[in-house]
């Protein structure tokens, strides 16, 4: 989970990250999540400040 939120940051803040990098890492931390859990997604599941994603 730490890592996740390692690479979310540097994908969200870095200047240096490749556009494609951070479109497929964060394809692949939708793709671990189940179908259940991307269909039941809302918008208070989102916390911004924190780049977060609750599921």
């Amino acid at each position: 989970m730490d890592q996740q939120r390692t690479l979310y940051h540097r994908w969200n803040s870095s200047g240096e990250t490749h556009p494609h990098e951070a479109f497929i890492g964060l394809a692949a931390l939708l793709h671990a999540a189940i179908t259940t859990q991307l269909r039941l997604l809302t918008l208070d599941h989102l916390t911004p400040a924190r780049h977060a994603v609750r599921f």
